[in-house]
């Protein structure tokens, strides 16, 4: 039989097998309406995929301005110890120190600028600071190799409640022990202690440090006023783990798209 005689007028073949008609036969009219249909579906399929995943998208942002919207929101204030050896004008630049709200606490980083290091000479202090109404406090995760003690003096820049000092530190700005000190304060009592209770003193000194710089040693201060310096808000670290969850089921949404 010839074959144009297989294919009927609709364009259909014979089904080699005997049992009925067959499919479009390709290039046919009826085979291009068909394929059409089909790829019409897989447009609509991947429409819908994409709305799927933007709307997952969508759900995530929301979660995370959910989490910032009630979970605090940690502030810092940083200052610089700007006022110089022996005392003078309050224009140099020894080294910060940052205040960090953690939760009840407060977190307190020093950093001294090369080559200076702290010690403790004389009847000086490696570091000290005042807290509005001197309440009784402790110190938790303190650098190796310093102390906390009470209420004292570090000569040329006044009274302070609050002092940290050097324990293998010599005479004469001997042992230095570097130019790095962190430590977090707390009530003894109980409450919340801020960021903004930290205070100056009556010389309008918030923060002091004995440091050896270039062989010489001596006393330098902030003049910065803890009460009155601008925070700089920080994410809080259950926002960040939305985000990333979000960020690793997107990617991963993606990958089996591909």
């Amino acid at each position: 039989m010839p074959i144009s005689e297989l294919v009927n007028k609709h364009g259909h073949g014979l089904d080699p097998s005997g049992m009925g008609i067959a499919g479009p036969i390709a290039g046919t009219p009826e085979s291009r309406v068909g394929q059409a249909h089909v790829s019409g579906l897989r447009a609509s399929w991947s429409w819908d995929f994409r709305k799927v995943l933007f709307m997952k998208l969508f759900a995530c942002i929301l979660g995370v301005l959910f989490t910032l919207s009630f979970a605090p929101t940690a502030k810092a204030s940083s200052f610089t110890l700007n006022c110089p050896q022996g005392g003078g004008a309050c224009n140099g630049n020894f080294g910060t120190v940052t205040l960090t709200q953690n939760g009840s606490n407060v977190d307190v980083s020093v950093t001294l600028f090369s080559p200076a290091d702290f010690v403790t000479t004389g009847s000086h202090h490696a570091f000290a600071f005042n807290i509005t109404g001197s309440p009784a406090i402790s110190v938790s995760g303190l650098t190796s190799g310093y102390t906390a003690g009470g209420a004292s003096s570090n000569p040329g820049y006044g009274n302070y409640g609050y002092t940290i000092d050097c324990t293998g530190c010599g005479s004469g700005g001997s042992g230095p022990i570097g130019s790095s000190l962190t430590f977090t304060v707390a009530k003894s009592g109980g409450g919340t202690l801020l960021v903004t209770d930290f205070a100056t003193n009556s010389g309008g000194y918030s923060f002091s440090a004995d440091i050896l710089l270039n062989g010489a040693t001596g006393v330098v201060a902030s003049d910065g006023d803890p009460q009155k310096a601008p925070t700089t808000p920080e994410p809080t670290s259950a926002a960040l783990v939305v985000s990333g969850l979000c960020g690793v089921a997107w990617f991963a949404k993606i990958r089996q798209a591909i």
